[in-house]
């Protein structure tokens, strides 16, 4: 497998890699980087430009990967190829249309979208974490906070992908000789590296919230995910001992009234994405809320209606 290297900018919260050299017949000629570019190692020279790489890396999560929500996420992919999801897609063949129909195409659209997607995540998690492994310029605190949350958000990527795909390929760099001959690893072992990955995340971050909305995950975020990857190695108690620590934690609350569950202020809530607009309701309300317009992409099957009772709230 190929990834892709890009021309990033840091004028957006962007890590700028930018490798390159001009040589001539006797000396290699250093060209200044353009003034609206920095390179790798100067992102990783300051905090601020250290957080504005990892920010692109939840923009990323929060835009185009399996959490995004919409048409584009795990809800909408493993809902219409599971029939839980009628697609009304109809334009778009090769894509979410032959999920529907479970047509298995290996030149899948939605599916190379995906895969490319989580990979270009990877990356920007390998680079950052290699920036910071490096830096000498960022306070201790501060980079084990960086680290902390990216190691937690390449976790949570290689697991979901673990368990659409089985055994994919497991990186840590972003050196293009090593990533362009990577094999699979086999479920069992990438299970275990992820598991590895989310103790030392866990170690790094905190329990208390960067920002009040959540925004962010914290300590008990990554426990959460960590529970559940145990919980896929059938390793009962230690991924009992975990959720009690979340549940009897006094950060949260259970919500059992429906109108304030999905309220952005909720403490119930661990983590979540900020929508891009505030006023707009996450992505994934746009599957399942049609006002009085008929659905476009995608609306709930008959047959999963029918699974809940009709008093059900």
């Amino acid at each position: 497998m190929k990834l892709k290297l890009k021309i990033l900018y840091a004028t957006t919260g962007i890590v700028a890699l930018v490798l390159g050299a001009l040589q001539s017949c006797e000396h290699y000629l250093e060209v200044d980087p353009p003034i609206n570019q920095i390179n790798s190692t100067q992102v990783f020279e300051s905090v601020s430009t250290a957080d504005a790489a990892l920010s692109n890396l939840y923009m990323e999560i929060q835009s185009s990967s399996l959490f995004s929500g919409g048409a584009v996420g795990s809800g909408a992919l493993l809902g219409t190829y599971t029939d839980d999801l009628y697609c009304y897609t109809m334009t778009t063949q090769n894509s979410d249309l032959d999920l529907y129909n479970n047509a298995h195409v290996a030149s899948n659209t939605r599916i190379k979208s995906t895969w490319s997607s989580a990979y270009q995540e990877i990356y920007l998690a390998n680079a950052v974490l290699e920036g910071i492994a490096k830096s000498s310029a960022i306070p201790e605190k501060d980079k084990k906070r960086i680290k902390g949350e990216t190691l937690f958000l390449r976790s949570l990527v290689y697991f979901y992908l673990s368990q659409i795909f089985g055994d994919i390929p497991y990186t840590t760099t972003t050196d293009y000789n090593v990533n362009q001959s990577l094999y699979k690893t086999p479920e069992a072992d990438l299970l275990m590296k992820i598991k590895i990955d989310l103790e030392e995340s866990i170690n790094l971050m905190d329990d208390l919230y960067r920002n009040a909305e959540r925004i962010y995950p914290n300590r008990k975020t990554a426990e959460l995910i960590l529970a559940t990857v145990l919980m896929t190695q059938h390793e009962w108690s230690a991924a009992e001992n975990l959720l009690k620590g979340i549940v009897q934690n006094s950060l949260y609350e259970w919500q059992p009234d429906l109108s304030k569950t999905f309220k952005m202020s909720g403490k119930h809530i661990l983590w979540q994405l900020k929508p891009l607009k505030a006023a707009n309701a996450t992505s994934e309300a746009q599957l399942y809320y049609f006002n009085t317009s008929l659905p476009t992409t995608y609306s709930l099957s008959n047959d999963l209606i029918a699974v809940y009772s009709s008093n059900d709230l």
